[in-house]
């Protein structure tokens, strides 16, 4: 199947699962583009798009005639129900609460869930853990709830993202066993980028 009919599948997958805010959806033709999650003048946070380079937001790029779809998850801009409706949401706790979901999916051929942890100010090495462990909870628990809805994500269609400022240790360094039991656990990967790096998609 090729990417453009890959993507298409993987849209009438999700459709039934969109519950509000459909027009928070976007569409996204360019082969260059940049996301961020941006605070508004109410205190709450958007996930933005642009197709002109912008300082300190995540660069993507896809092939020349390609088309992904990005859904906002997080909080009351998100298009699913929110939090994400898990079996059981005790399993992602942290600090005692139960963390919410990500900040976004971006659908293409394969599915790409991403948790922006770029405003963490801190180079605590124990506040950097809390943050990447917190990131991997709401990935967890969002990557399960799709599951849950009987769409198989797995290692060879779906991985699951932390963007981190440029300041954090990498991942491969330090977290090796986090990446392995996610894997383990939820049968995905899950990988790490730096504000500064470019996805290819």
């Amino acid at each position: 199947m090729s990417k453009i009919a890959q993507h298409s599948a993987n849209l009438v997958q999700i459709t039934p699962l969109i519950s509000r805010n459909k027009d928070n959806i976007l569409t996204i033709n360019a082969p260059s583009f940049w996301i961020n999650d941006v605070e508004q003048a109410d205190g709450s946070h958007e996930i933005k798009v642009e197709i002109n380079s912008q300082k300190n937001w995540l660069k993507f790029s896809q092939e020349q005639g390609n088309t992904c779809t990005l859904f906002p998850v997080d909080g009351a801009a998100g298009v699913f129900i929110y939090p994400p409706n898990v079996a059981n949401p005790d399993d992602f706790i942290l600090n005692g609460k139960r963390v919410g979901g990500c900040d976004f999916l971006l659908l293409h051929d394969k599915w790409l869930f991403a948790e922006l942890k770029t405003e963490a100010i801190s180079p605590n090495p124990e506040q950097i853990q809390e943050n990447r462990s917190k990131a991997v909870l709401q990935l967890g628990r969002t990557l399960t709830y799709f599951q849950e809805q009987n769409i198989l994500l797995n290692k060879s269609n779906c991985s699951c993202m932390i963007v981190a400022p440029t300041f954090f240790p990498k991942i491969a360094k330090i977290s090796i066993p986090q990446t392995v039991k996610f894997l383990k656990r939820f049968g995905v990967a899950l990988i790490e980028k730096t504000i500064d790096e470019t996805v290819k998609i």
